[in-house]
């Protein structure tokens, strides 16, 4: 979907139009998934990544550029499928990373537990925030960003199997901030 739209005196966007077109992946993000709005316009995608070594992380994607590698792996490992994400007040991005990719053929088995990360983009440091998912899906936060609710979709697997003991869940982290 192509959205068009204009910025209005008060700063507000008015939508003008919208077009369904068909669109390619940006070059250089293999498999992206989940994505968020950034700094100045920009977007951040996960990418699932392919069978290559450190093709599967965070993407920033400025306007007009080739899309650049945030953080690509733990300490050394390779992420196992980044999924969705979502950037807090003070500039972290949180993301989650379940095993899908491998489930369905594109990436190689996987390094690390399915976790949920913290990656700060002025200090490099990332961090697992979140552990003990089966499948860790979709994030976001309360308004006020005291919580952070964090789907598990351990219920169905990436290859379609289902797994009848496990129910689609969602957990909440309290205590941030």
């Amino acid at each position: 979907m192509k959205l068009y739209r204009t910025e209005q005196p008060n700063g507000e966007y008015k939508i003008q139009s919208v077009d369904w077109v068909k669109m390619r992946p940006p070059a250089g993000i293999d498999m992206p998934n989940g994505g968020v709005n950034y700094i100045n316009d920009t977007i951040i995608f996960c990418a699932q990544g392919s069978a290559t070594s450190g093709t599967g992380g965070i993407y920033h994607m400025p306007r007009g550029s080739a899309a650049k590698p945030l953080v690509t792996n733990f300490h050394g490992r390779d992420f196992n499928s980044p999924n969705d994400v979502v950037v807090a007040l003070d500039g972290s991005i949180w993301f989650t990373d379940p095993c899908y990719a491998n489930e369905q053929d594109f990436r190689q088995r996987p390094k690390l537990p399915n976790q949920v990360y913290r990656f700060d983009p002025k200090t490099g440091d990332v961090r697992v925030v979140a552990d003990g998912f089966g499948r860790p899906n979709g994030i976001c936060f309360s308004p006020d960003e005291k919580i952070v609710y964090i789907t598990d979709t351990d219920f169905i697997h990436g290859d379609g199997s289902k797994d009848p003991t496990r129910l689609e869940s969602y957990r909440v982290i309290l205590g941030l901030g």
